[in-house]
């Protein structure tokens, strides 16, 4: 893999994640011809603001992102927290202005692929719209599950219930393990996502430490019995399947756009087979 990252190389990762049919030869070099932008982001920049328009898609490709939904009087519902490798912007992308704003948890950096080419290229590789719609079906997955989390689930269920899904989801992205990894949130943005106050939600934490079901320092969680938090949380990752797929790689070639690029920071996330 040269240190160097392109765009396609990330497009060609949402089909790879999703575990599609082969693409022939000519088709992966048409991804290797997309023009796309390269946008980095401070943590605390907006990536899309809710209401504006933008014409195409936006791929994270480093650092993670929160998706939420601002209400006039500047209320705020976090829906989901977008990943390395994950599009944000899709809805707004087809229906004319953005639903919600997503906004850098962590410098990172998206790929802007414009509508134009990116019409032209699902005709030409229809493996891609198979993996945009899985995309948008695993989100819809889990915003569904969010949504009994804050009509249903209790509060330690709805922090345990997070904290695995999230670490399943990092698993399936090559960083960090199942069983131990860092939060890009903090503690108030964490009650934000699960729908609690801040104090509710550090003694919910301090109880799951205190019953040994987890560690933490700082931003870093070890699980420590992942089986019993999964019942306490009534967690069943069927929900999470299309990310759990083996992760199979096939090479783009590399097109000489050093201002389109970035350094590649997740190489853990590749692992190279003959096409």
């Amino acid at each position: 893999m040269n240190a160097q990252i392109q765009e396609s190389d990330w497009l060609l990762r949402l089909l790879v994640r999703h575990d599609p049919p082969p693409i022939g030869v000519q088709r992966l070099a048409s991804l290797s011809r997309l023009s796309s932008g390269t946008r980095l982001f401070r943590r605390g920049e907006d990536i899309i603001a809710q209401g504006c328009v933008h014409d195409g898609l936006f791929v994270l490709f480093e650092g993670f992102a929160l998706r939420h939904r601002i209400l006039s009087d500047g209320r705020r519902q976090a829906l989901d927290i977008a990943l390395p490798g994950d599009v944000v912007g899709s809805p707004g992308c087809f229906l004319g202005a953005a639903l919600n704003t997503v906004t850098a948890l962590t410098r990172g950096a998206v790929a802007f692929v414009p509508s134009s080419e990116l019409t032209s290229l699902l005709a030409d590789l229809p493996q891609l719209s198979i993996a945009l719609i899985r995309c948008a079906t695993g989100e819809a997955a889990r915003l569904s599950e969010h949504l009994v989390d804050l009509g249903r689930r209790s509060a330690c269920e709805r922090v345990a219930h997070f904290l695995l899904e999230f670490s399943t989801r990092l698993v399936a992205s090559g960083i960090g393990t199942a069983n131990a990894f860092a939060l890009p949130v903090s503690q108030v943005q964490l009650a934000d996502i699960v729908g609690l106050s801040i104090p509710h939600t550090n003694r919910v934490l301090k109880r799951l430490c205190r019953e040994e079901l987890l560690e933490m320092a700082g931003r870093r969680i070890q699980i420590r019995d992942r089986r019993a938090l999964a019942a306490l949380a009534g967690f069943d990752d069927n929900y999470l399947l299309s990310v759990r797929r083996p992760l199979r790689v096939m090479s783009v070639p590399a097109r000489a756009r050093p201002e389109a690029s970035m350094p590649f920071r997740y190489g853990s996330l590749l692992h190279h087979t003959a096409s």
